[in-house]
């Protein structure tokens, strides 16, 4: 099932009328696109950047008096983003909650968070936001090169490829060449 930025708000508003205590929750994929970045897309599920086994119980509450809300609501872990993508979060203020503050990552670190991963709905995903919002590519090649790269656990050829093709796919091949060639020596 496809949740769209209504389904997601309801969904966090009858969430947050159950919680006991204060919590943030940090959401990425999908479920950011489709709530902050009015992506049209929708999302499958609701991932979020932290843990959020404290509001496992809320969240069984949440289902039992909302059964038409089980959308399904998980840690993304581990999500790989630009390293100082903590300090430049995003809060969202559209709907009004009392316990749960939820934070997106800026348009250009949610881009990255998807290119680590970059499968076909990553890519639909991020073509969308770059439709909607001004991505400007040398802000992406900084955070690649500074917050990115340098901090990958995994393989840097396969991270490489990645965001050379989504660079390729929102900006252009002649691009991606040029972002390839300041790559080269990394």
């Amino acid at each position: 099932m496809i949740y769209t930025k209504k389904d997601l708000e309801s969904f966090f508003i009858a969430l947050d009328s159950e919680l006991q205590s204060k919590h943030t929750i940090i959401l990425i994929g999908g479920a950011a696109a489709a709530l902050h970045y009015k992506s049209k897309i929708g999302t499958i599920d609701i991932g979020t950047y932290n843990s959020i086994e404290d509001l496992k119980e809320a969240y069984r509450r949440t289902l039992a008096k909302h059964p038409e809300l089980k959308i399904p609501f998980n840690a993304a872990l581990p999500a790989q983003g630009p390293v100082h993508m903590e300090k430049r979060l995003e809060e969202y203020h559209e709907i009004s909650l009392k316990k749960l503050t939820i934070k997106i990552p800026e348009a250009h670190d949610w881009i990255m968070l998807k290119t680590a991963r970059c499968e076909e709905k990553d890519i639909a995903d991020m073509k969308d936001l770059a439709k909607q919002y001004k991505i400007d590519p040398a802000i992406l090649l900084k955070l690649f090169k500074e917050e990115m790269l340098p901090h990958n656990p995994g393989n840097d050829q396969n991270l490489k490829a990645n965001y050379l093709y989504m660079i390729n796919v929102i900006f252009g091949l002649r691009l991606a060449e040029e972002h390839e060639k300041s790559l080269q020596h990394m």
